[in-house]
């Protein structure tokens, strides 16, 4: 169950925060797993922290940061949440939210912050999913605000 779970993290860590339709794509540095914790009843969490890339060609999403966040393991599979901050060459950057349900194939994300060109960026939202089994790739899009 580690590589799967290390697949999930890797998945979240990139999950973009993105007015319009908008697309792009992501990668994944490995992300640095804390150990299981054991919850009882066959139930784990792991946290985890990573650090990626986010392109797109039409926004101004672009850029790097990090993710912290957690896998669990229950009952019928894996959920995961993280908390992500991007940042661009110029300095501006975005933060946004993003998790996984149990049983579903693309995850969903929210932006929760943004400074200079992302200011206005706040409530976009959509969905990601990998583009490979090591979730070290993959594609996003939605809805983005403000671009």
């Amino acid at each position: 169950m580690d590589k799967k779970l290390l697949c999930v993290a890797l998945a979240i860590v990139a999950a973009p925060a993105f007015g319009k339709d908008c697309s792009g794509t992501y990668t994944n540095e490995p992300a640095k797993m804390e150990d299981p914790v054991d919850l009882g009843n066959g139930h784990k969490i792991t946290f985890f922290k990573g650090t990626g890339t986010v392109s797109s060609p039409d926004t101004p999403y672009n850029g790097k940061g990090t993710c912290t966040g957690y896998v669990a393991e229950v009952e019928g599979g894996v959920i995961n949440s993280a908390t992500c901050l991007r940042y661009t060459e110029d300095g501006d950057m975005w933060g946004y939210t993003a998790f996984k349900r149990l049983g579903e194939k693309r995850g969903r994300w929210a932006v929760t912050q943004g400074t200079g060109k992302f200011a206005k960026n706040v409530g976009s939202t959509g969905w990601y999913e990998d583009a490979d089994d090591q979730g070290s790739t993959g594609k996003w899009g939605g809805t983005c605000n403000g671009v």
